[in-house]
């Protein structure tokens, strides 16, 4: 079997919907198979190809060009998306611009974390309201490892984490007081007993 194909490269962004640059590389194949005779095209193109290699510097021309043109816009949108709580998702678009775009790249880098650290500050007041409430339910043994298990997973980086370290010394010095009143309760039916 004998193929003669055009093979179109395409360098975009699936995400933002951004084509930066296509081109199209005549080829040809051989083989017992239709299978094999694609691979045999495939294989025909060298990645020092002039065409290809000019094709990739292009594409990458434009996509620093893009990231230039609109870094503002980028961190716009960060912004609105940190203020409808999807932190998550602004951060994925933050960490996205490539490092050949150094200026673009420096501010995003540093609004990411800044974004970060609202996510896991906002993350960790959930955990420890969570916690709380699990806690009130009765304040005993079982309350206190469900609370403590959730204040396990506040992020230690989290400014809230002191918050957490406070609600950790209340269900201490509650189960101290539990089991200063099963020792006193203990000590007594042993006197009890032994007056007995």
């Amino acid at each position: 079997i004998v193929q003669r194909m055009e093979i179109t490269f395409i360098v975009g962004d699936v995400i933002e919907d951004k084509i930066y640059g296509t081109t199209t590389i005549n080829a040809m194949g051989i083989g017992e198979t239709e299978a094999k005779c694609f691979i045999k095209a495939f294989q025909t193109i060298k990645p020092n190809n002039p065409e290809l290699m000019a094709f990739v510097n292009k594409a990458k021309d434009d996509i620093v060009s893009y990231y230039t043109n609109n870094c503002q816009f980028i961190i716009q949108d960060a912004d609105r998306m940190i203020g409808m709580q999807q932190s998550g998702e602004a951060i994925a678009t933050l960490v996205a611009v490539p490092k050949v775009c150094t200026e673009c790249y420096t501010a995003c880098q540093t609004k990411a974390i800044d974004t970060y650290k609202i996510l896991i500050e906002f993350e960790g007041k959930q955990l420890i309201q969570d916690a709380r409430s699990a806690w009130l339910v009765k304040r005993d043994y079982d309350c206190a490892a469900k609370a403590l298990d959730i204040l396990a997973k506040v992020n230690p980086d989290a400014q809230c984490q002191s918050e957490a370290n406070l609600l950790i010394d209340e269900i201490n010095t509650q189960l101290r007081k539990i089991e200063e009143a099963k020792a006193a309760a203990a000590k007594a039916r042993w006197e009890f007993q032994v007056k007995q």
